[in-house]
């Protein structure tokens, strides 16, 4: 799970007699040991062993990695504590021991713990990103046309997003909250939450698509002092679906501000995939932690700034810091592609098609 528990290096002699092209096979001695639970990763780093004219001895030169073993099955704490449901289906609160969980119109509007809260704007659906260079394509050089994009349906499908229907049950032990949203280009948009006694929130979120998607996911803000993440999975730059292998599995912490990669037009950046654990907190280490469940690790980004601000600047200075954190988990986006100048030529594993049911899950616990 990110934590070093074996490094070695390999003997020279096992391949300094290889000739470009050729191979060789040996055996890494490895023993890992019984407390190691989590997820096992083996990265192979390949570096300079003599100082050249670009770059100095011990540089890496390229780096490969492979997940051997996938994190042991983890009992499932029982819920043991009570819980509380008060209110109507549009406006009502959770409430457990210390925590305080608002829902309204279905979307989960409020976090509070132990008198602090956490959100300043709830959960909502997201399927738009600010249009990349890619994105726009051919219309690049037509910008007057530039509206006309059909990605810009996404951007009013996640506007006009709303809950039609929202199920609430209590159980002796925990809150289950089901809501159904109206979704243009999409159907069968659910989000179910279940709210367990110890404070823990478990998500998932499906969805199949009408039309090929721009992204799948789920947006909110938090206050501007929760600006410090942690997260383990790929990085430490920027990764995306279809530019990932460059990204070093690990745990990586850095402030918000850090994760932007700024454009020369304001676009899509930031984002960190293959994420199974994250962590947004302030500096006192108050916050959010958020765990990938299911069979897919999710990707996220987190910026000083709003979605909605990122897509209008059409350059950096017009795009300033706010006092707040916006937070984007997405179950994946489709590739940036590039193949050919200013278009996307998205190959065939980075597309989100059609007719596909596409579903998030992870869990929420107050830190």
């Amino acid at each position: 799970d990110g934590e070093v528990i074996l490094t070695g290096e390999i003997e020279k002699e096992k391949y300094s007699s290889l000739s470009p092209l050729s191979q060789s096979e040996f055996t890494l001695p490895l023993e890992i040991p019984e407390s190691a639970k989590g997820e096992i990763i083996i990265i192979f780093s390949f570096k300079r062993r003599e100082a050249t004219r670009f770059c100095e001895k011990g540089y890496e030169q390229t780096f490969d990695q492979y997940i051997l073993r996938a994190a042991l099955p983890k009992e499932e704490e029982k819920d043991t504590g009570k819980v509380k449901i008060e209110g109507t289906e549009k406006f009502f609160t959770v409430t457990g021991d210390g925590f305080v969980y608002t829902f309204e119109n279905g979307q989960l509007s409020k976090v509070e713990k132990g008198g602090t809260g956490y959100l300043i704007k709830p959960f909502s659906p997201n399927f738009y990103r600010p249009l990349t260079d890619n994105d726009i394509d051919y219309l690049n050089f037509t910008p007057p046309l530039i509206f006309a994009n059909p990605l810009f349906q996404w951007r009013r499908s996640t506007a006009l997003a709303k809950s039609k229907a929202v199920l609430v049950h209590q159980y002796s032990h925990s809150a289950f909250v089901e809501t159904h949203i109206s979704v243009i280009g999409m159907k069968n948009v659910k989000i179910f939450y279940t709210i367990h006694s110890d404070g823990r929130i478990s998500v998932s979120y499906e969805g199949a698509a009408l039309m090929d998607m721009l992204r799948f996911g789920l947006k909110f803000r938090l206050p501007g002092e929760y600006d410090f993440v942690s997260w383990y999975g790929r990085g430490p730059h920027e990764t995306y679906c279809d530019r990932k292998t460059g990204g070093k599995f690990g745990i990586y912490s850095m402030k918000v501000e850090e994760l932007e990669h700024r454009y020369m037009r304001p676009q899509e950046n930031g984002q960190r995939t293959d994420v199974r654990s994250l962590e947004i907190t302030d500096g006192e280490g108050r916050g959010l932690r958020f765990t990938a469940r299911g069979e897919s690790p999710f990707c996220f980004g987190a910026f000083r700034y709003s979605l909605e601000e990122l897509d209008k600047a059409t350059h950096e200075h017009l795009l300033p810091h706010q006092n707040f954190t916006e937070v984007t988990l997405d179950l994946m986006q489709r590739g940036v592609g590039g193949d050919a100048p200013g278009s996307a030529c998205l190959h065939e594993p980075y597309i989100m098609h059609k007719g596909k049911t596409y579903k998030l899950e992870f869990d929420i616990e107050v830190k």
